[in-house]
């Protein structure tokens, strides 16, 4: 499971009640579930941005992924347009690329 984290100040109830599911989950329908990580999205440098940062960190430590993806522009045109946010320009860029990051994380994290 991918717990995909907005910083706002609802999403740390958010993740109480995701977690009670998740245990629901694994004692009636599947043991096997567990949770990948937290990717935070939309962060910007708001203090309340870079305050649940550090609290997710302290809470759920290395399971918070490294990257996390700011709250570009770019990422909102790209999404209102259906294009993909991934650079089309230069192949070295798309290692940069924060979505390329976590998703390479993710699949660290998997195997």
């Amino acid at each position: 499971l991918l717990v995909v984290v907005e910083p706002e100040s609802w999403s740390a109830e958010g993740i109480t009640l995701l977690q009670r599911a998740v245990q629901k989950v694994q004692q009636r329908l599947n043991r096997g579930l567990a949770v990948a990580g937290y990717l935070l999205t939309k962060r910007s440098s708001l203090t309340i941005h870079r305050e649940l940062d550090e609290l997710l960190r302290r809470t759920f430590g290395s399971q918070v992924f490294a990257v996390h993806i700011p709250a570009l522009v770019r990422y909102k045109e790209a999404a209102s347009s259906r294009r993909s946010v991934f650079p089309a320009t230069r192949a070295s860029a798309l290692a940069e690329e924060p979505y390329y990051r976590a998703a390479h994380e993710l699949v660290t994290r998997l195997s």
